[in-house]
This record gives C-alpha cells, sequence and structure tokens, in this order.
C-alpha cells in the first residue's frame, strides 16, 4: 500500500513539474473577449483539427480523408508534412509530456499517438456506443491537461459529448454540450484550464470549465470551422475545412 502511494505521488509531481517546464506561458482571456484580426490561406486540402507547438511555435492540422499530419507557420504557410495513412483523420494535439502529437480518427474512434517521424506508438480505443449510420458522426477532436495526463475528446453528434479520458483511455467523466448544433474541435486552454469547443454549424466558440460549466461565448463568421488551438500569446487560431483558410483572434483592446 505505502508503495503504491509512493509511486503516486512521484507520478503526480512528475506530471506537475512537466507540466510547469514544458508549457506555453499563455496569456488569459475569456474567449467571448476576441475579436478576428487576420486570416490567411492554406496549402492543404480539406484541413481539420489544430494544435500549437512550443517548442517550434508553430502550428500543425491533419487532413480530412486521406490523412497526413501537416505543419504551419503562424501565416499558414506548409512547412513539413508527416505522411499517415489512416480512414478519417479529424483532430490533432500536441502531448507536452511525450514530445509528441494526439490525433482523432473519427470512423474507428480511436486515438493515434505518433512521434515527430509518424510513428505509431499506440493506440487509444474512446467508448463510444455508435452505429452504422453515425459513422461519420464520431469523435472530431482531442486535448490534453498536462498536469494530469488526462485527454479531452469531443464527438460531433449523437452525443454530442466531451469526454475526458484517463491516459489508459478509460472514461472519467463527460458532459454534452446543449449550447450548439455540433461539435468540431477542443483545445486544453493552458492559461485558464478551461476547454475551448469549437461548432462548425453553429459557428461559434464556447468555453467550458472541464466539468461542464459555460463560460463564455463568441460568435465566428467562419464557414466550416473545423480546428482550434491557442498559442503562447494568446492567439487563437481557427482552420477552415471548406475556404482551406487560417484565422487568427486576438483580445479585444481595451
Amino acid at each position: 500500500m505505502l508503495q503504491r502511494l509512493n509511486q503516486y505521488v512521484i507520478t503526480v509531481t512528475c506530471l506537475c513539474l512537466a507540466a510547469a517546464f514544458l508549457l506555453p506561458p499563455c496569456s488569459f482571456a475569456a474567449v467571448g473577449e476576441y475579436e478576428l484580426a487576420d486570416s490567411f490561406p492554406v496549402q492543404v486540402v480539406e484541413p481539420s483539427g489544430l494544435t500549437y507547438d512550443p517548442h517550434t511555435d508553430t502550428l500543425w492540422t491533419v487532413r480530412d480523408g486521406r490523412g497526413g499530419v501537416y505543419q504551419l507557420d503562424k501565416q499558414g504557410e506548409l512547412l513539413t508534412i508527416i505522411d499517415i495513412r489512416t480512414n478519417d483523420l479529424e483532430g490533432i494535439a500536441y502531448n507536452p509530456l511525450n514530445d509528441t502529437f494526439l490525433l482523432a480518427e473519427e470512423r474507428h474512434r480511436e486515438i493515434l499517438e505518433i512521434d515527430r517521424q509518424g510513428n505509431v506508438l499506440r493506440t487509444i480505443k474512446v467508448p463510444i456506443e455508435w452505429r452504422m449510420w453515425n459513422l461519420n458522426h464520431g469523435i472530431e477532436g482531442v486535448s490534453i491537461d498536462p498536469r494530469t495526463g488526462h485527454l479531452f475528446v469531443v464527438n460531433e453528434k449523437s452525443p454530442k459529448a466531451v469526454i475526458e479520458l484517463d491516459e489508459n483511455g478509460n472514461v472519467i467523466k463527460s458532459f454534452e454540450v446543449e449550447e450548439a448544433d455540433d461539435l468540431s474541435d477542443i483545445c486544453y486552454d493552458y492559461s485558464s484550464g478551461n476547454l475551448l469547443v469549437l461548432s462548425h454549424e453553429s459557428k461559434k466558440i464556447m468555453e467550458f470549465t472541464p466539468g461542464g460549466e459555460l463560460v463564455s461565448s463568441l460568435t465566428i463568421d467562419i464557414p466550416q470551422a473545423e480546428g482550434i488551438t491557442k498559442d503562447a500569446d494568446g492567439n487563437i487560431y481557427i482552420i477552415c475545412d471548406k475556404s482551406e483558410t487560417l484565422y487568427v483572434f486576438t483580445p479585444v483592446k481595451k
């Protein structure tokens, strides 16, 4: 018993130290206090999902349908491609604990963890009930709380839910989102500990606590918004599938 307790303390301590040293020092502003500042075309067909990489100060997205992981600068210029062959990649999250990437695969209801060379390190099955008719209404996004190592996954519809998983894929808790018609991505906000949840059908960003309380929201006039992330300067980036465009939002100047 004492040995297991000591192992638990060591694990929690390591996670906290990793979070302290590896997380970008984001500035905080509620999502409702943001405005559109700029937009840039991207050279990726049907981009879906978005994440910020603090080691390179760049963004990463995935390609819907045929697969592939793409590194972009903050103006949308294509820098690198990692070839990943999967059926239906929809989301991506940078994992600062392992310097890896987490990929959301919609149809198989899986999270793939890959290294920077594209090697698949592990696969996490997401326990969501589904039927054949809703194969295309599955996992749309993934994010990670590096303080705990827990994953947050959004399911597009049936149910429209945010699901918190431990590192082994076990469900810790979940909540359904009634404030939108669908869910298209999620981003863990290091500055507040809240979750930024994107809806392309309702055209808005919603900020929730991990327990499901709505804190703030922002209406966005963007068609088919499929990915969201936040950088170390507090800027929010959204990538659009339909127009293949990267949008940049900054806090409103007071």
